[in-house]
């Protein structure tokens, strides 16, 4: 059986569909940390679309496409700022995103090709990432209720899934399987494409922790007993 995609329309898109990422759009949702989120679609607390950093630190754009938890879209500001504190509520979670160390900047575009491949390029035309699904019969996307973004076909069979690709967080229902790896997203302070960031990775022997450094400094494993986390010596 196939996936069932939402049914809300504003949570799919079909072939040939191109996104802009513009500061300037009505659409960006600004957060008080100075990063912005131009969401694409949206399935209940869950956006997709993309995900820039510091606006005034990059003033060319330090952008991704990623999946976000963004509970606040949709909702008028005046009325969150009536019912929570806004950076309590807007504040966005990051549970996917393309390559960190390969970010886009203002009028890059995203696209659903007609040859069914989802592919970033920036503003100069550089491709920036692909899903590589160009002739694998993808009819169109969907992002599920569960935070789970997919490329489907004409019988909503997957083809792709941000699921089989974890990179900043896990959500409910998703596994992280042998030579899949979590790499923390940074604080608000911190530049996203640094080292030194804690990861989450399973392998055959078991599940192992550490900080993507060079070298890695391991600090849990599933294998060790001798392995523990300090805040002064990790």
């Amino acid at each position: 059986m196939g996936a069932q995609p939402s049914q809300n329309r504003n949570a799919t898109a079909s072939l040939s569909t191109v996104w802009t990422n513009s500061d300037a759009s009505d659409n960006v949702v600004f957060f008080w940390d100075e990063s912005s989120a131009l969401p694409i679609l949206q399935a209940d607390i869950y956006s997709c679309g993309f995900y820039c950093s510091d606006r005034y630190k990059y003033n060319f754009g330090h952008c991704f496409f990623a999946v976000l938890i963004l509970p606040c879209c949709g909702l008028a500001a005046s009325q969150l700022n009536d019912l929570y504190p806004m950076d309590q509520v807007c504040y966005p979670r990051v549970v996917w995103s393309t390559k960190r160390n390969s970010p886009v900047k203002f009028n890059s575009m995203l696209e659903l090709r007609s040859d069914g491949d989802l592919a970033m390029k920036d503003a100069d035309g550089t491709t920036a990432w692909s899903s590589n699904t160009s002739g694998k019969s993808v009819a169109g996307m969907s992002l599920m209720e569960s935070g789970n973004l997919m490329l489907l076909d004409k019988n909503n069979e997957t083809v792709w899934e941000s699921f089989d690709h974890p990179t900043d967080s896990l959500v409910m229902g998703q596994k992280l399987v042998v030579g899949k790896k979590l790499v923390s997203s940074a604080s608000p302070s911190t530049d996203l494409t640094l080292p030194g960031l804690p990861s989450l990775s399973m392998t055959e022997e078991g599940l192992s922790a550490r900080l993507e450094n060079n070298p890695a400094q391991v600090y849990y494993d599933t294998r060790r007993t001798d392995l523990f986390y300090s805040t002064s010596n990790p």
